[in-house]
């Protein structure tokens, strides 16, 4: 996949390897679930634009903005895995 800097091993390890891509359909689905309500997101960019379009965005230690402090995708932990970009609905 051309979004892939690496093969992570498992667990969240994913959530720091890779740069994830993001339709403006997903985008849009993101920007609605209320996310700067969370104190740790309030005005956190979700998305960074790229040559290639968007995709999620990293805090400064370089794992998404997403991944909460028990190593869990705050998006899956609040909607489900179906509310998660595609890209990271389909990893292994």
């Amino acid at each position: 996949w051309p979004w892939a800097r690496a093969r992570a091993p498992s667990g969240s390890a994913c959530c720091r390897a890779y740069h994830v891509p993001v339709s403006a359909e997903e985008r849009k689905r993101i920007d609605a679930q209320g996310w700067e309500a969370e104190p740790e997101l309030a005005g956190v960019p979700y998305f960074v634009a790229g040559r290639d379009g968007h995709r999620l965005n990293h805090r400064p230690d370089g794992a998404c903005v997403f991944l909460g402090p028990d190593n869990r995708c705050r998006i899956h932990a609040k909607f489900g895995s179906a509310a998660k970009p595609l890209a990271c609905r389909v990893y292994p």
